[in-house]
């Protein structure tokens, strides 16, 4: 085997690949920003809805939601005492109407 000698290039030669490979990442870069732009474009024209937002949204309806449930089971609960106490009607008593309930022994 015999080793071969170096080789070494001329100065036109290597300004030329120099700018051969600095074109080539140029365009490579043109290309990745020419995609994000875009990308950011449609993002900006369309809201964008996450999953997460949506589902943080549900869950802010649904304690609103709670909260006036309790709201108006506070309010009946209120009136019905005052009823209650100026005699206006009788509350029915729940456990006159519930079957009585069944217990179990462990022997």
């Amino acid at each position: 085997m015999r080793e071969k000698g170096k080789r070494f290039l001329d100065l036109n030669d290597t300004l030329k690949l120099a700018t051969s490979i600095a074109e080539t990442r140029e365009r490579k870069v043109q290309s990745t920003i020419g995609g994000r732009s875009q990308h950011t474009e449609d993002e900006i024209q369309a809201p964008l809805k996450t999953r997460k937002a949506r589902n943080r949204a549900k869950l802010a309806e649904i304690k609103m939601q709670i909260a006036s449930d309790r709201a108006r089971l506070k309010k009946n609960k209120a009136k019905m005492r005052k009823q209650v106490l100026l005699g206006l009607t009788i509350v029915p008593e729940k456990r006159d109407s519930l079957p009585p309930k069944k217990r179990v022994s462990f022997a």
